[in-house]
């Protein structure tokens, strides 16, 4: 029985893509040891992986660092701290190969000290090796130079110091965010992937892991059959700002207002930091729930207002949502411009919070068929991609490749 030993990012956005791709090893017979945060147990157990806990991790979800630079040396300084014990526990149960984050060295440090092959789990855009090519991409829109360069003494310390103690080199500042690995899943489409020519076969594109829905006419009634009934079958606009960024009531109450009008829908989804009383006097067409089944109202959706994070992008273009999106943080800049850049959808900015912006920004959305169109056409290569059982095939013919 092959072990795999799984070390991630510990937070959501990260592990949700790999979860049908663990539990489907475990079902063709692989045993898998996931390391991840207390918070992660219940749903990597429910793949029937073995669950062991991560020390504690640098990062608080309820106060993300404010630049690469804090998330860099925080990464390195928990690699530092954390991979003595986890090569001691991987070796203790004899893992015959890895998989982890691109944004985890740990796991990198791991599979090297082991002599054991790897696989990188990447749950946003792959980053290429020529930044030069990248900047737009991972310089101008990610990196706040005079905040970010504040670290890198201490980046460039630890980075020497991992290196001294496990058998990698020291790695640069953009190897911390992408940690390549014998194999190098990408949980999107080439079509989609910005400058997908700079990477080599290493990397697979094997689109977002959308688990199978109930193949019916109206897939929110077949999970929440209440909001099916309040939604009926007019027109739906879908608002979200995903777990971690949903406190923002001012954009609820914008949301609201400037679309009160429409002849259809507006669904919610706020999360549960946000008492409804705040928003105000609903309007007759909005329905709000702290949380909803994404993926069936995904399948019915007009339009997909979001933050921009790389799951829910995908998800909405999987389905052919076209999307207006508002960024929060790290890399939802990066993937709103590239709704943008694909035709996809637009980009909502700052001065943008305001109801009339947002009405004007929703109806050209709405009223350009391009927009659909286009939406269509990444959600189809999405689709083409292979979802995790494509992720699940490279990682067999990466064991066998090896004698696994």
């Amino acid at each position: 029985m092959p072990t795999l030993a799984v070390l991630q990012m510990p937070a959501h956005g990260h592990i949700n893509p790999t979860l049908p791709v663990l539990a489907e090893l475990v079902r063709r017979g692989d045993r898998v040891i996931a390391w991840a945060s207390p918070d992660m147990r219940e749903k990597l157990a429910s793949t029937g992986a073995e669950f062991r806990e991560y020390p504690p991790f640098p990062f608080d979800h309820d106060a993300p660092p404010k630049n690469l630079g804090e998330v860099a040396d925080g990464l390195l300084q928990f690699a530092i701290d954390a991979a003595p014990a986890l090569v001691a526990d991987a070796r203790s149960e004899r893992v015959d190969y890895v998989m982890h984050d691109s944004m985890a060295p740990w796991g990198r440090a791991v599979a090297a000290s082991l002599r054991v092959p790897s696989v990188c789990s990447t749950s946003t855009f792959a980053i290429g090796a020529g930044v030069p090519r990248s900047l737009k991409y991972l310089l101008v829109k990610l990196l706040i130079y005079a905040q970010s360069a504040r670290s890198l003494p201490s980046i460039w310390a630890n980075a020497r110091r991992l290196s001294a103690r496990h058998p990698i080199s020291p790695p640069r500042f953009f190897e911390l965010f992408r940690n390549r690995a014998d194999l190098n899943l990408v949980y999107t489409s080439a079509l989609f992937q910005p400058l997908a020519d700079q990477l080599d076969d290493t990397y697979r594109f094997c689109g977002p892991s959308i688990p199978e829905l109930p193949d019916t006419s109206d897939p929110i009634a077949a999970t929440d059959p209440a909001l099916s009934d309040e939604l009926g079958d007019r027109p739906l606009v879908y608002a979200s700002l995903g777990t971690l960024f949903n406190d923002r009531a001012d954009f609820f109450r914008v949301v609201l207002e400037g679309l009160s009008d429409f002849d259809g829908r507006v669904l919610l989804s706020i999360g549960r930091k946000i008492d409804p009383k705040q928003l105000g006097p609903l309007p007759a067409n909005a329905v709000i729930r702290p949380f909803v089944p994404q993926l069936a109202v995904l399948r019915r959706a007009s339009l997909f207002l979001t933050h921009g994070g790389m799951n829910s992008v995908s998800e909405g273009l999987y389905f052919g949502v076209p999307q207006l999106v508002y960024p929060q943080a790290a890399d939802q800049m990066t993937v709103a411009d590239r709704v943008a850049e694909v035709g996809a959808g637009l980009v909502m900015k700052e001065r943008d919070l305001e109801p009339r912006r947002l009405r004007s920004l929703v109806r050209t959305i709405l009223e350009r068929p391009s927009f659909a169109k286009n939406a269509a056409r990444i959600g189809a290569s999405l689709r083409a991609a292979g979802g995790y059982r494509e992720a699940v095939a490279q990682i067999e013919q990466l064991k066998r490749r090896f004698g696994i």
